[in-house]
């Protein structure tokens, strides 16, 4: 029998090559917060904007951006060695077309999520607190959560919508052809934050009218994202809680990312809502992450486990990523029908359901 890791002869034993592997790709995985550290410090110096134009030297950047330019070679030639940048000849640095990712306007641009995963990382770091309580450091620290810093912080704010906009981009097209929108329906975007997703349904089908439900100060946004797209003529929006009422005679109500972010109570509550509000014959459409179903650990469910992990980090035992299975029976329980179900490789995933009974 192997000793135990603590025993002082534990050092002593040789793996075997299995076991070398398996030790090796667990030390990658634990540095994984390096790397995402090293892109998020660049991003806030402002590293890949300025080699938007060409190549330039370390002191050049150094200087530019305020920073210690050994320091700053040192992280540069780190993230060249995960080709973001390129050390064209010695300190002359160049971004590849990954690093332009991070560009302020690059298409589907990472830098508002870089900036993101630096604002959040410490409060993701404490991990371990969040297990034992089951409550995020965030509110566990000062009684706020991440949606009241939000409204606190309006750069902080602009960045999550950013990033959110971002991301929505890159697998847009997957999701239009997963949608069934009847010509000339309304489409009612429940919880819709800057109108991104609902600009899309409505940029996509020139029949299409919307109804965008949130927040007071999230509809202002919302309002001038639309008129500012000549959208507004076709487009309500609407300040309100959708807890407490949702707005009527609609064709589809979409609920897309927000029943990860409560708890099963809180789903069925608002899930219910939709139920009291939605006419007969309409659908609701809920648009999330799927998990993995219990026993199983496809590698194509690694982008939601990791999802998972954020929304523990964030939001405690509150949020959480669902498999389509809970999914559905939170929608029974409001008095929904599953009709339909799809999942794109990215791993979102949609829920058509029709009112039952």
């Amino acid at each position: 029998m192997r000793p135990a890791a603590g025993d002082a002869d534990y050092a002593v034993v040789r793996p075997t090559e299995e076991e070398c592997e398996h030790a090796v790709r667990i030390r990658r995985m634990l540095t994984g917060r390096l790397l995402a550290d090293g892109l998020a410090a660049v991003v806030r110096l402002g590293v890949p904007d300025l080699l938007a134009d060409g190549p330039r030297s370390a002191a050049w950047l150094a200087q530019r951006c305020g920073a210690h330019e050994p320091s700053l070679r040192r992280v540069l030639r780190g993230l060249a060695t995960f080709d973001v940048f390129l050390e064209q000849r010695p300190d002359v640095f160049e971004l590849t077309a990954l690093g332009w990712t991070l560009c302020t306007h690059a298409p589907g641009s990472a830098q508002a999520t870089a900036l993101l995963s630096g604002d959040i990382g410490a409060a993701c770091a404490d991990l371990d607190a969040t297990i034992r309580t089951g409550r995020a450091p965030l509110r566990s620290a000062g009684g706020a959560g991440f949606a009241d810093l939000l409204r606190a912080d309006p750069a902080l704010r602009r960045r999550f919508d950013t990033s959110a906009a971002a991301a929505l981009s890159l697998h847009i097209d997957g999701v239009l052809a997963t949608l069934d929108l009847p010509p000339g329906g309304t489409v009612v975007d429940l919880g819709g934050r800057d109108a991104t997703f609902l600009s899309y349904l409505l940029t996509t089908d020139p029949t299409l009218r919307g109804i965008l439900l949130d927040r007071p100060e999230v509809a202002e946004r919302a309002a001038d994202r639309l008129a500012r797209a000549g959208l507004a003529a076709r487009c309500e929006v609407r300040a309100g809680d959708f807890f407490d009422r949702v707005p009527g005679r609609g064709d589809v109500y979409v609920l897309r990312s927000i029943l990860h972010n409560w708890d099963d109570e809180r789903v069925r509550a608002l899930l219910r809502a939709c139920r009291r509000a939605i006419p007969a014959g309409a659908r609701l459409i809920v648009l999330d992450l799927f998990a993995a179903e219990a026993g199983h650990s496809d590698p194509g469910y690694r982008a939601t486990a990791l999802a998972d992990l954020y929304m523990l980090g964030m939001f405690g035992d509150c949020g959480r990523e669902r498999t389509a299975s809970q999914l559905a029976v939170l929608l029974s329980q409001a008095g929904f029908r599953v009709v339909r179900m799809s999942r794109l490789t990215s791993g979102l995933g949609t829920l058509e359901a029709t009112p039952a009974g």
